[in-house]
């Protein structure tokens, strides 16, 4: 849910209203107090979400850093950053896709008026994709978008990603899944898994479908589902999809931030119309935890004779031996596991050396000064037992700082 309260600047917003400052947004405020439902989450610029919470009382994401609430600072960069990534056409889809989702937005409102949103052309972008973002309101400057999170995204030719094709698994009596692409790495949580399937119906579609994604984690045994729709309207599929062609669309799976860091075996069907239900098997994927060094525990502000662990930026920097922090993890399941530390590499500096401890067992990572700038390191972990405790120390150092940006944990997957 939106983390912004809507009535605290309600009387705020209504006075500069009334002072004749909104003239020209009467009409799309109107729209959205009585056209959008009264828990609606509208996704926009700063600004104009300030005026939407406050003149219409329906959620937000990120209001300006003048009128956040105090218990909201932390957040409130991130929340801005946020919003205008969904804007910026240049944004990539999946990555779009993943913070509508992560903020429960059901809304996106564009206004080309507002700072620094005409440059980013946003109305390009969700043009594009209807009726995924379905625009209920247009005039001038303003656009309001329904997004559709059940439709999946029809793939063009010029973005056809490399798909596994030879399948004809059959799952239903007029339909078959004959490829299918998926991410290769690692999915971060709370963002969204791709999946490109390729379907090919054998006769005319005769009911509504649905497509239905079951996954089902290795080590943990945790499941859970999402379902899209595949054709929402027969009468229009017997129009546009013809036998033994084959018609490719992508779904964006989400992965809840409380979803267990596990293996997930993947598999799919068809639902809806009557049909048998059947299920394919398809893969098994692997899911990432990403943790910036800044959020470590323990770490004090930067200066050059500081002890322990610092905040300098978005880095956890050191240059004490033996000095600790930590972070406490959502727990991780038994299994076999790799931490990866994004480190700062000093250019002919010499090499540094952490212990990385994750649950009461410890690796070393070394990592020598090849070339300047960011790299990965990583330590298997294998045989965990479980559990939520992370610490890193140092252990030696031989360029100017040990700089760690991120840390993150992955479980590795055994063959079947």
């Amino acid at each position: 849910m939106a983390i912004y309260n809507p009535l605290s600047t309600y009387r705020y917003s209504a006075k500069v209203s009334r002072e004749g400052r909104l003239v020209n947004w009467e009409e799309p405020f109107s729209v959205i107090m009585h056209g959008l439902p009264k828990d609606a989450v509208v996704l926009s610029d700063p600004v104009s979400s300030y005026y939407i919470a406050g003149l219409t009382g329906r959620f937000v994401i990120a209001v300006p850093p003048t009128h956040q609430e105090a218990d909201n600072v932390e957040k409130g960069p991130q929340t801005r950053r946020d919003v205008m990534s969904v804007l910026d056409q240049d944004v990539d889809l999946k990555t779009t896709v993943s913070l509508l989702r992560k903020w429960d937005a059901d809304y996106i409102f564009v206004d080309l008026s507002a700072s620094g949103v005409a440059p980013l052309s946003p109305q390009s972008k969700f043009d594009r994709y209807s009726p995924n973002f379905e625009k209920i309101y247009h005039k001038g400057d303003v656009s309001t978008y329904q997004y559709n999170p059940a439709l999946p995204f029809a793939v063009s030719s010029t973005a056809m990603p490399t798909l596994r094709s030879g399948l004809n698994v059959r799952l239903a009596e007029d339909m078959t899944l004959a490829s299918y692409s998926l991410d290769e790495g690692p999915v971060e949580i709370g963002e969204c898994a791709a999946f490109t399937l390729g379907w090919k119906p054998l006769h005319e579609i005769e009911e509504n479908r649905r497509v239905e994604f079951w996954l089902t984690g290795v080590n943990s045994g945790h499941a859970f589902s999402e379902t899209f729709n595949l054709v929402e309207d027969a009468a229009l599929a017997q129009r546009l999809w013809k036998p033994g062609d084959v018609y490719r669309e992508t779904y964006f799976v989400f992965i809840p931030e409380d979803l267990p860091l596990d293996a997930y075996d993947l598999s799919i069907g068809l639902g809806g119309g009557g049909i048998t239900q059947k299920e394919a098997a398809l893969t098994r994927i692997r899911l990432r935890e990403s943790y910036e060094g800044r959020d470590f525990e323990s770490l004090t502000g930067f200066c050059e004779h500081c002890s322990g662990w610092m905040r300098y930026q978005g880095y956890a920097v050191a240059r004490d031996l033996g000095a600790t922090m930590s972070k406490s993890i959502r727990p991780i399941p038994p299994g076999d596991y790799q931490v990866l530390l994004t480190v700062y590499d000093h250019e002919g500096q010499g090499s540094n050396q952490v212990k990385v401890t994750l649950n009461g067992v410890s690796r070393v990572v070394e990592w020598h000064g090849t070339q300047e700038g960011e790299r990965e390191v990583s330590v298997v972990f294998e045989g965990q037992s479980g559990g939520s405790d992370l610490t890193i120390t140092s252990l030696k150092r031989e360029q100017w700082y040990i700089v760690i940006s991120e840390v993150a944990i992955v479980p590795l997957i055994r063959e079947h």
